[in-house]
């Protein structure tokens, strides 16, 4: 995975899962934070879009944390949010895709 606001690589995984196990597609946690108080507003709409989509929200004073965000949505939100919010993704698939030397 890349970290693009440290500039750098971490954890890749490899799990030796029998081919037979369907993955699940690319999903995981969506973190949006607010840069000045005075962007609460969005914070707020994120949340009413989010619900939108099927997700519950956590608002957390200027944060939101959304759960199990397929990657479709985490680039919808970015896109409509992503001007005056920080947004942060960490997507992973289930079982995580094999590496062969």
């Amino acid at each position: 995975m890349y970290d693009c606001q440290r500039d750098d690589y971490t954890d890749f995984s490899v799990n030796d899962y029998a081919p037979t196990i369907r993955p699940r597609p690319l999903c995981g946690n969506v973190i949006a934070t607010a840069a000045s108080p005075s962007e609460q507003p969005e914070l707020i709409e994120l949340v009413q879009f989010a619900g939108g989509l099927g997700y519950s929200a956590n608002l957390h004073h200027d944060t939101v944390t959304l759960g199990d965000v397929s990657l479709g949505d985490a680039l919808a939100i970015n896109a409509r949010f992503g001007a005056t919010l920080v947004i942060c993704a960490d997507l992973r698939r289930n079982p995580p895709i094999r590496f062969d030397d």
